[in-house]
């Protein structure tokens, strides 16, 4: 079997039980290429780095290596579920961080596609070093992927501006922080979320019925059945306007949490929350309320978790930027 670029051709065979693989130059105008790559795999495999093509032999204008299986990062990043994403994007991390402690720039870590492989345990290896260049100490593979996880929303534009004022070392851990903390969404699993959100939609519900429908509130001095006809705490605001907005907040909120800009916890409550009092609205044209404090707007469960995911939201903005600092 072959493949071909550019400047190269692959062969692949099998040799003593081994998957071999071949890649020599196109014609004689390519050679230097194959062996200022040859040259560097010669360097990587003599400091022990195991991600990157193994050497078997070499010659004038070709080189044998142990065939690397698996499939593109784009591939196996695209599937991933957001915890194995988190996974992937940490290791491609220690693989930029790798080579930019042994000064050697790969230049294709601004776009881990094609050259990049993840085989079955989830291993990343590196291929292709062609337009590799040693010297650079400043970290170089580790700012070229900042601009990817940029893209991918891994890290922010101020980040990203951030590590250039950093070495190596630093990008590293500043990078590795940013990203082992960022809350992930695949903490809201489909289990989690037919399971969570449920329960606190059938608590608000239960303490409607028996606090409002079966007037349990007559025992109670802080109970006082209310008809709610606006939206939350009693705002005044028209029924069909109060619909379409509740609709509309629901989309926004399911894309604010996709794109992690709403943690988890606020998501789960806020979600809770905002479809049974919809639901109310569209059965009753009003929602049922029934805890009175007296000095304060009648309310009811689904209340307390939207005003509960305002505080979380804020604390959780806050503790995200004091770890950032």
């Amino acid at each position: 079997m072959k493949l071909e670029g550019r400047r190269w051709v692959i062969t692949l065979k099998h040799h003593e039980g081994k998957k071999i693989a071949t890649k020599s130059a196109k014609d004689t105008s390519k050679k230097g290429a194959i062996n200022k790559e040859q040259q560097i795999l010669m360097h990587l495999q003599t400091a022990k780095i195991w991600f990157t093509p193994q050497l078997i032999d070499s010659w004038d204008g070709w080189f044998s290596y142990d065939r690397i299986e698996g499939e593109h990062f784009k591939t196996a990043y695209a599937r991933a579920s957001m915890i194995h994403k988190k996974t992937l994007v940490l290791k491609l991390l220690e693989r930029a961080y790798t080579l930019d402690t042994l000064w050697i720039v790969h230049g294709e870590f601004i776009r881990p596609f094609t050259n990049m492989l993840v085989n079955q345990q989830g291993e990343i290896s590196i291929i292709d070093f062609e337009r590799w260049w040693f010297g650079d100490k400043s970290g170089k593979n580790m700012r070229s992927l900042s601009q990817w996880l940029l893209g991918e929303q891994w890290i922010r534009l101020q980040d990203a501006k951030q590590l250039w004022t950093l070495d190596a070392d630093a990008i590293y851990i500043y990078v590795k922080k940013i990203i082992s903390q960022k809350k992930s969404k695949a903490t809201i699993t489909p289990s989690s979320i037919f399971l969570r959100i449920p329960v606190l939609i059938t608590l608000d519900q239960l303490t409607k019925y028996l606090f409002f429908d079966l007037e349990w509130w007559s025992a109670f001095t802080l109970l006082t059945p209310a008809f709610n006809t606006w939206i939350w705490w009693s705002l005044p605001i028209p029924l069909q306007i109060v619909i379409w907005l509740s609709l509309v907040i629901c989309i926004a909120i399911f894309y604010a949490w996709k794109y992690t800009y709403l943690d988890t916890v606020s998501f789960i409550l806020i979600t809770s929350g905002a479809i049974w009092n919809l639901i109310d609205r569209i059965w009753l044209s009003w929602v049922r309320d029934f805890v009175d404090l007296q000095y304060r707007p009648i309310f009811n469960a689904a209340d307390v978790y939207l005003s509960l995911a305002i505080i979380y939201l804020i604390y959780y903005q806050f503790k995200q930027s004091y770890a950032d600092n």
